[in-house]
């Protein structure tokens, strides 16, 4: 990676809707070297642009999910995973290995809704599930590719359950729809599948953002071009003291190698994050130095890397 790509994917990590010619005047390039170099990271390093929401504030509830399967083999683990993405309700969506091989997060308004899924879940897969694994998220931090970077380039956004919900109407859901699809979708484009003027799309955006139902949009990279894997952990913890759990989420998200911290109630942990390294031996080495760090707090932890993410936040 060569430094005109490192500041395109900063500036992109940042905020994935920027103009051209803005990203062009900040790094000093021209705009169209810019629009060569970016097609090319399309084509080997640019997963998806990514829009940051809080469904919270839409009415939904976030369940974070692990299945266990009786059967992994590619052909069965395939099937599970196609069922999954046809499901808009899923958010994120991984295949990994631990004690779960597949994890994802699933958005319903309500508890009946979510037994619902489930038993469809049970009908489509079969016996093939050996264990479900359901937690209540309770709140999400999602950084910004910060380990490439070795530094926190922009603070994590933050996305918790809120009691403040705004209303959205059927032109705003498919504005939505289309930047979760792909958030660097430009409003040209937004305006001709939702069949409105630009004006009003730009219009919609705006009062979306100012009522924090959008949060921000970053950049989805192929993290193993650059050698690196990603972990989720698992933290058991010894008590759930308020304060002890505060800073070490604090501590978590002032780290380059964390890519999301997951506060939560229920399942295996009340608090997982993504750790994204360049070996399995870093990954233990940097679990057990915040283990003896947080040893009044933390007793152990368990990691499961993921092997591939096929859908983001």
């Amino acid at each position: 990676m060569d430094k005109i790509e490192e500041k395109i994917i900063y500036e992109l990590s940042i905020n994935s809707r920027q103009s051209f010619s803005q990203i062009a005047r900040k790094i000093k390039i021209s705009k169209n070297t810019l629009q060569y170099r970016i097609k090319n990271l399309e084509k080997t390093s640019i997963v998806k642009y990514t829009l940051f929401v809080d469904w919270s504030r839409m009415g939904l509830q976030y369940t974070r999910i692990g299945l266990q399967l009786s059967n992994n083999t590619s052909v069965e683990h395939n099937k599970a995973i196609k069922f999954l993405e046809s499901q808009e309700n899923i958010k994120w969506l991984a295949s990994v290995q631990g004690k779960m091989h597949i994890i994802f997060v699933y958005l319903s308004r309500d508890i009946s809704e979510l037994v619902q899924f489930t038993e469809d879940l049970k009908k489509n897969l079969g016996n093939n599930i050996e264990n479900i694994h359901l937690s209540n998220l309770q709140k999400l931090h999602i950084s910004n590719n910060n380990f490439l970077f070795n530094k926190i380039i922009s603070p994590p956004i933050e996305i918790s359950y809120s009691n403040i919900q705004s209303n959205t109407n059927n032109i705003e859901d498919k504005i939505i729809s289309e930047l979760s699809k792909n958030a660097g979708m430009t409003i040209l484009d937004i305006s001709r599948k939702v069949h409105l003027t630009t004006k009003t799309v730009l219009e919609k955006i705006r009062r979306l953002t100012k009522n924090k139902i959008i949060l921000g949009y970053s950049t989805s990279l192929s993290i193993h071009k650059y050698g690196y894997s990603q972990y989720h952990i698992f933290w058991k913890a010894y008590n759930l003291d308020e304060q002890k759990i505060k800073k070490f989420i604090s501590y978590l998200n002032s780290q380059p190698y964390t890519s999301y911290v997951v506060e939560s109630i229920g399942g295996l942990s009340n608090i997982e994050s993504g750790i994204i390294v360049k070996t399995q031996r870093e990954m233990y080495e940097i679990g057990h130095e915040i283990k003896e760090k947080f040893n009044e707090l933390i007793k152990d932890f368990d990691p499961m890397i993921i092997h591939e993410i096929h859908r983001s936040f």
